[in-house]
């Protein structure tokens, strides 16, 4: 699932020798003259160590990075978005929606998954379990996008669950265990854990979908109940 605790970091700070301070600083000045990927990554080489404060610089990287967004650079409205919902930069939820959609429409599979998420919680945006769903199913099926594909099936069993979902309970966990084979084989860890889980209740469960469904929705709760 998601959260606000989830990290959005950008895996440098202005410690990290990998970028030294005089190609950062090439970085500022293709920046100001209009190279997007230049003010994201100034505005990653600014951003702090720590990730769980507000520190004094950034201030300046949500400058870099709008810059870097408004320059059609989808990873930098994607950061945005990401340190504005964990409160790394001022910005408000609906903010951090709107910046993930601009990414998600440059084309940014992760801004997409990530607004999906927003929807599915209602953050920034009308909450609509139904269509985060949707565009889990949908980054799942075009782009092979792993985590999408469990949380597609961490949605479902929630709805199941609660009786909003059309279909016959076997249909539903069919789909389930569909989505989940298909987190494993696009990478995603979870995925494999939960593919375990299923292939252990099926011998083990008189009501396997049922068990199934109660340990996805369990992982972390998505109030879509």
């Amino acid at each position: 699932g998601w959260s606000r605790s989830d990290t959005f970091n950008m895996n440098t700070s202005e410690q990290n020798p990998s970028i030294p301070i005089k190609k950062a600083f090439e970085y500022r000045k293709a920046c100001e003259l209009g190279d997007g990927k230049a003010c994201l990554y100034f505005g990653n080489y600014l951003q702090c160590a720590r990730t769980d404060v507000i520190c004094k610089n950034n201030k300046r990287v949500k400058k870099f990075l709008q810059r870097a967004c408004s320059l059609g650079e989808p990873d930098g409205c994607l950061y945005l978005a990401g340190m504005q919902i964990t409160g790394q930069i001022p910005g408000t939820d609906k903010e951090a929606f709107e910046n993930a959609m601009t990414a998600c429409n440059m084309g940014s599979t992760d801004a997409c998954f990530l607004a999906a998420t927003f929807t599915r919680a209602g953050l920034g945006t009308k909450k609509d379990c139904s269509c985060g769903l949707n565009a889990f199913l949908h980054l799942c099926q075009e782009s092979h996008h792993g985590k999408s594909c469990y949380e597609g099936a961490r949605s479902l069993s929630q709805m199941s669950r609660a009786g909003r979902m059309d279909g016959k309970e076997d249909e539903t966990t069919q789909r389930m265990q569909e989505l989940i084979v298909k987190s494993c084989e696009y990478k995603y860890e979870p995925g494999c854990v939960a593919l375990k889980e299923f292939q252990r209740l099926m011998k083990s469960s008189s009501h396997p979908g049922e068990d199934f469904a109660v340990f996805l929705s369990g992982a972390q709760k998505i109030d879509c109940e």
